[in-house]
């Protein structure tokens, strides 16, 4: 009898920590930021660039947007990356495509005066999926 109470006791104490543990894990948030030096700095094409400037807009919707979610793969399942997806594609966008003209770029909210510029181009996320690699080390 003592035997069997002593059995339950730890069947019991496994049981809890193992939903602790759960817990623990399960609980973990990933938030990351945009920081444009993660860009690489070659060209992306072989030709000169095209003389003006490009003009980047975004609506403010397109800007604020922040993707929070889980991976698609189980590996990592228990956890969340936030990431500001909307920040980042303007950025990058603006990096690159500035990049093709001789005078950069601009980026806005609003249209006004979008006849000085060259080419106006709208980035925008239409889809974004991550999943961690467990073989890859």
């Amino acid at each position: 009898m003592l035997k069997d109470i002593r059995d339950s006791r730890q069947h019991l104490w496994r049981t809890f920590s193992l939903i602790a543990i759960t817990f623990a894990i399960g609980g973990c948030t990933f938030a990351t930021n945009y920081n444009q030096t993660y860009v690489p700095n070659e060209k992306v094409q072989k030709f000169e660039p095209v003389s003006g400037k490009v003009f980047i807009y975004t609506d403010k919707s397109d800007d604020n947007y922040v993707f929070s979610g889980k991976p698609t793969s189980l590996l990592g399942a228990v956890h969340t990356l936030t990431i500001p997806l909307g920040a980042m594609t303007t950025g990058i966008a603006g990096t690159v495509f500035g990049r093709m003209f001789t005078d950069g770029f601009d980026s806005s909210n609003s249209l006004e005066n979008i006849s000085q510029y060259r080419v106006v181009i709208k980035p925008k996320v239409s889809n974004f999926t991550y999943e961690y690699n467990g073989l890859k080390t």
